[in-house]
């Protein structure tokens, strides 16, 4: 997913989750994350189930491992209890101005890892792909000798030649006067 401006990832695991009102009694799940990034070391998503909001929360919530299925659905049981508590996710933050003051604010919750095919190969597929990789690897020459692998800076162009060089009538400095209108015989 390309980032908009302003945004950034951080490796992430939950650290909590639970269930309560916003200031207007709206039902929302306040999901409270460890991360990796050293100015956000903690930071909390709110997850709201407003019509408008219940398909990015449970995108979310399916991000982190919950299963509803399993679960029946039951939201209680991500209320204060160990559920998602040390799942691995990447989270898209960004910063934001809210009642005047700046902070970051959670904008998604991925899956970790968050690699997404449009077809994924079966176990039988992935060995049969295997066997021609590991034998084209075999025969690559940056795999059996990883310096190949490093950029060569470009080779400056050779010299001119001041023989060959041609002047603004277009003779080379060999000719004294080549015989056109704007040429003056001298070399250059």
């Amino acid at each position: 997913m390309p980032l908009n401006a302003g945004q950034w990832y951080a490796n992430a695991k939950v650290k909590s989750s639970v269930l309560g009102h916003t200031s207007t009694g709206k039902e929302q799940l306040a999901v409270t994350f460890d991360t990796e990034d050293p100015n956000n070391p903690t930071i909390t998503k709110y997850l709201f189930f407003t019509d408008a909001a219940i398909d990015m929360t449970t995108k979310a919530l399916v991000a982190l491992g919950w299963k509803p299925e399993e679960f029946d659905y039951d939201i209680t049981l991500l209320n204060g209890t160990d559920v998602l508590v040390g799942r691995p996710c990447s989270l898209v933050l960004e910063r934001e101005t809210y009642e005047g003051t700046e902070r970051t604010k959670v904008v998604f919750v991925n899956s970790a890892g968050g690699g997404v095919v449009k077809d994924r190969m079966t176990t039988e597929q992935a060995g049969a792909f295997n066997v021609t990789l590991r034998d084209r690897l075999r025969k690559s020459r940056i795999a059996m000798d990883p310096a190949a692998a490093t950029v060569q800076p470009a080779k400056a162009p050779p010299p001119e030649d001041p023989l060959t060089r041609k002047g603004p009538c277009g003779h080379t400095v060999n000719e004294k006067n080549c015989g056109k209108p704007d040429c003056n015989g001298s070399p250059f």
